[in-house]
């Protein structure tokens, strides 16, 4: 009798209508079905050879050449309990080809290596065996124990003994939103997903919270129409391929941590930590003793990538003592890291500043060592104020009206001509922190999908209204010799008609001898003649 024919399980992934991701048994990415592309607009060619496990636990760094493929990849990681042959379910979050975030219910399905010896029946019923393995584990909400027949995809005809994983099958679906990160605070989760352990949910959210990170702090995300914005954005794209130290400037509020966070998010080191170490908030001894930690964590033996610092962001450099300063370069904190052994003499991170003023005019106002002013002027980025930024400020407003209307639930979607030009009047001290917070508030008083001019708040207002105000007239500036001339001029004409013209009794009493006090009144115009009672005026 004839054996029956084989059927590739990358075949059956490619034939399939529903979503279904086909791993081989180094979990890299195969096969995807039509289904999985109709859902998320991946491509197999996007995602081929891509490794599923979590970014935390990655040996090499992480994200590749496309960072939302990589989040994928780190998504659809596989529970250990699939390695050891068990279906598992769990909800997941994934990031469309667009960048957009689907909450999917996963079902691993494995397939052991007695695939290849024990033949399958027919492809319809490879078919319904994967379909079913969907709908049990989407009905059966509060069963825990693991499919009978989950070794082989060939069903219950051909058990054999459980050896090495062959592949992997992940069936995917629209799962309900079953979990907030709220509930995660508060510690209460939904008993919906009770028969799902902590670990599966806490992935989920994971998932979820870097795909925000991502979207929020990557170039399309910095609102930048005005030249100098383009230029520090071209410098920021620069900074992500590279390791050197760098500074950024500007005001407060002027963006400087958000860029910070993208030139991070857009390097091979993003899935290790980003520390920010506030200079104007630490004395020197705290300074040097958190320094000192953060050098002794790095040298240690590697562990996950988010117990290691990948950027250090030592904030308002302006603060940082000049004995700390001193005690970094006698350490060697800024030599060249070395993020494969994390070994050497200096810190094992990269160093880099933000600060109010320009690295110059700290170094000439003796603020900053001039060795640690060179080693951070390699790259320094201006981020202008934001009333220099005129082209930026409406598109701004409108981003943060946006992010109120998906965050907050808020009516409004667009603002007035009225509006605009209030806002572009204003000097912003706050610089785009100000601006957000102005949004924010005019979309929670905005009840319909407009702002108008009532909806600003009442503190932009009046900080408007005291901006508008005329300023007291000053006087003209006069220069100092005609000042000295007037004054001079009037004390002395003062005197002398106090003294009824006696010139020698009016130097006596300025304290100047007689020929000083003529040739005073010559100078300024004052030879008033004789004096009364002398012989020139009696004749």
């Amino acid at each position: 009798m004839a054996r029956p024919r084989r059927l590739n399980w990358t075949q059956l992934v490619e034939d399939g209508q529903t979503a279904i991701v086909g791993l081989d048994a180094s979990l890299r990415i195969r096969a995807i079905s039509p289904g999985m592309t109709a859902l998320t607009g991946w491509r197999l060619n996007d995602l081929l050879a891509l490794k599923c496990h979590q970014a935390a636990q990655a040996e090499q760094p992480m994200p590749g050449d496309n960072p939302l493929a990589d989040l994928v990849a780190s998504s659809l990681a596989p529970p250990a309990a699939c390695l050891n042959g068990h279906s598992v379910t769990r909800d997941t979050v994934l990031p469309n080809h667009k960048g957009e975030s689907i909450r999917l219910q996963a079902v691993y399905v494995p397939l052991l290596d007695t695939l290849s010896e024990a033949p399958i029946a027919s492809r319809a019923e490879t078919q319904r065996t994967a379909s079913a393995a969907l709908s049990v584990t989407t009905s059966a909400a509060g069963s825990s124990r693991p499919p009978e027949s989950t070794a082989t995809i060939s069903g219950r005809h051909h058990r054999a003994p459980v050896t090495e994983l062959a592949a992997l099958l992940i069936l995917l679906q629209v799962a309900p939103p079953t979990l907030t990160h709220s509930s995660l605070v508060q510690g209460t989760l939904p008993s919906a997903a009770g028969h799902r352990s902590v670990s599966q949910q806490l992935h989920a959210e994971i998932n979820a919270l870097r795909l925000d990170l991502r979207k929020r702090f990557n170039t399309e995300s910095f609102i930048a129409e005005c030249p100098d914005m383009r230029r520090a954005l071209r410098q920021a794209e620069l900074l992500k391929s590279s390791q050197v130290p760098f500074c950024i400037t500007g005001a407060a509020g002027s963006g400087r941590r958000h860029l910070m966070r993208l030139i991070h998010n857009g390097t091979i080191f993003a899935e290790q930590s980003l520390a920010f170490l506030d200079c104007h908030l630490l004395s020197s001894a705290l300074l040097v003793s958190t320094l000192h930690q953060l050098r002794s964590a790095g040298q240690m033996e590697p562990m996950l990538a988010h117990h290691r610092t990948g950027l250090l962001v030592l904030t308002e450099l302006q603060s940082l003592p000049i004995d700390v300063q001193r005690w970094m370069l006698e350490q060697h904190y800024f030599d060249a890291p070395d993020h494969e052994t994390s070994a050497g003499s200096g810190l094992p991170v990269r160093i880099s500043a933000t600060s109010r003023v320009p690295l110059d005019q700290l170094r000439e106002q003796q603020l900053l060592l001039p060795e640690l002013a060179a080693q951070l002027a390699s790259v320094e980025i201006h981020l202008p104020p934001l009333h220099d930024r005129y082209e930026d400020v409406l598109l701004l407003f409108r981003q943060f009206i946006d992010e109120c209307r998906r965050d907050h639930k808020t009516r409004a979607e667009a603002f007035t001509d009225d509006v605009g030009i209030h806002l572009l009047e204003y000097r912003w001290p706050g610089q785009v922190k100000e601006l957000r917070t102005i949004a924010e508030a005019a979309c929670k008083n905005c009840p319909n999908a407009v702002i108008d001019l009532p909806d600003l708040p009442y503190q932009f207002r009046v900080a408007q209204d005291a901006q508008r105000k005329t300023p007291v007239d000053q006087p003209p500036v006069v220069p100092l010799e005609q000042l000295l001339h007037d004054f001079e001029t009037e004390v002395i004409a003062s005197t002398l008609n106090s003294c009824n013209g006696n010139k020698t009794e009016a130097a006596r009493r300025l304290g100047l001898t007689r020929p000083k006090f003529y040739r005073r009144l010559n100078t300024l115009g004052l030879d008033t003649g004789p004096e009364p009672g002398s012989p020139a005026e009696s004749t």
